[in-house]
């Protein structure tokens, strides 16, 4: 070993410094050889220097433990694992072993969701903090290949790591990268959480909050998620130093959290935010209050600190229990937890008209986790860093679909657009010929309900 171990870097060196051959040997051609290829035919190195294939990809030593995965039809190995974990309503702590999610059989299977409404309980369980992580073929030690970490949206109240379309198996193929879905807590069930509930048949936003005043801690959960990440992509081929973090909707929303905890800064190397919901808060608080005199003034970013604490001293009092009583607290049931949230949310903007209608409870400008309000009344954090914003293509057409079942007349699109976006920019988006609605079937009333989704997306 001794001898292998000085003719290794021997090798290594020659292979990369060949001299070239002097005068009249110029004639003889050597075919070229890549030293790891050579050494990949030693077996005690083979492990070490080469792409992994076959059944050896499905066993991955890291440094939390030995990894079990399963193929995938893509030609993907897929790995689901628990990064963290935590007791209801507190802050979790970053996974010190390699330990498949509770509540899954074996490797071969999906990690089951968090809590959420509308799923049958048998599918999702309070110890939740998984991520599935996508690995393509032909990758080793030395790859440092790119990961993405995507974090699925949902209005902070449904969705999972394993929800339609969030396999990330063709596209960690497809781009030669690491993919890991994560979920974090959802609801208020042993979350950060408060599930607000639908309006109107739209999806709502909601925040962050425990009893005993805790806030962000979804926030932490995708730290934690990030810190997790960092520890184990080396051992699949990938950088820790090419982490991607992408989201849509909620999931997008949590970036723009991420983006202003200065502690979080050096897990990440860039950002890209699809359909932040940033925008939407004003929107439905205009609607809903028509307090326009405020809209300007108002900060829908961050929640304040101020109206955090007062939504949290009303949420304390609808749950029954003292915020330092964990008996009452860890026995409460999920119909318990949810009704008084779905009631917190009915009277949160009558509580402090700053808070909204459609997202009373969110992320919090805490001063020592989120420290940037991410706005013009403050400097921005000193980071470099690179970001892509976008918009989801009819994002609002699920929403704008499910309220308006039939098709609307064109005389309703003004109307319903007055009544979402006030009349100021409803003159704007009339006016416009990006919104067009869609032509009737056979020389039918033309369908305005496009227009809308169209034109909601794309408030500025």
């Amino acid at each position: 070993m001794v001898v292998l171990s000085a003719f290794l870097p021997a090798l290594l060196i020659t292979g990369a410094c060949a001299t070239p051959l002097p005068g009249d040997f110029q004639a003889l051609r050597f075919p070229s050889v890549d030293p790891k290829e050579l050494l990949c035919q030693l077996p005690i190195l083979k492990k070490f220097l080469c792409p992994r294939s076959g059944n050896s990809s499905l066993y991955v030593k890291t440094p939390l433990g030995l990894a079990l995965g399963t193929p995938d039809d893509s030609g993907a190995r897929r790995f689901i694992v628990k990064y963290a974990s935590a007791s209801r309503w507190a802050p979790s702590t970053v996974a010190s072993t390699w330990t498949l999610p509770t509540g899954a059989a074996n490797e071969t299977s999906l990690p089951p969701a968090c809590p959420q409404p509308g799923v049958d309980p048998s599918v999702y369980n309070e110890d939740c903090l998984s991520m599935t992580i996508y690995v393509p073929p032909g990758l080793s030690l030395y790859s440092n290949a790119p990961t993405l970490m995507w974090i699925h949206g949902g209005s902070f109240i449904v969705g999972s790591a394993t929800g339609p379309g969030l396999d990330g198996s063709k596209l960690a193929v497809a781009t030669n990268s690491i993919v890991a879905v994560v979920q974090y807590r959802l609801g208020a069930v042993r979350s950060m959480i408060v599930c607000l509930s639908m309006h109107a048949n739209i999806v709502l936003k909601l925040g962050f909050m425990s009893p005993s005043g805790t806030t962000n801690l979804a926030v932490k959960d995708i730290i934690n998620a990030l810190k997790f990440l960092n520890k184990v992509s080396p051992a699949f081929g990938g950088s820790y130093s090419k982490i991607t973090v992408a989201g849509q909707s909620s999931g997008a929303n949590m970036i723009r959290a991420l983006l202003a905890v200065p502690s979080a800064s050096s897990l990440f190397k860039s950002a890209i935010l699809q359909s932040d919901p940033m925008v939407s808060q004003l929107i439905f608080f205009w609607e809903c209050c028509s307090q326009r005199s405020n809209l300007r003034t108002q900060n829908y970013g961050f929640l304040a600190p101020a109206v955090q604490q007062t939504l949290q001293s009303s949420y304390n009092g609808l749950i029954g229990c003292d915020a330092t009583n964990s008996t009452c607290l860890d026995n409460l049931s999920l119909g318990a937890i949810i009704n008084a949230q779905m009631t917190l949310f009915n009277n949160a903007v009558k509580l402090d008209a700053s808070a909204g209608i459609a997202e009373p409870i969110r992320p919090v400008r805490d001063g020592s986790l989120i420290t940037s309000p991410l706005d013009s009344s403050a400097a921005f954090p000193s980071v470099s860093k690179p970001i892509l914003v976008t918009t989801v293509l009819n994002e609002a057409g699920l929403a704008i679909y499910s309220q308006f079942s039939s098709p609307v007349p064109s005389t309703s699109f003004e109307p319903i657009c007055d009544a979402s976006v006030g009349a100021e920019r409803s003159k704007l988006i009339v006016d416009s010929p990006y919104y067009p609605a869609t032509p009737g079937v056979d020389g039918g009333e033309p369908d305005a309900r496009y227009g809308d989704a169209t034109a909601v997306q794309g408030i500025p």
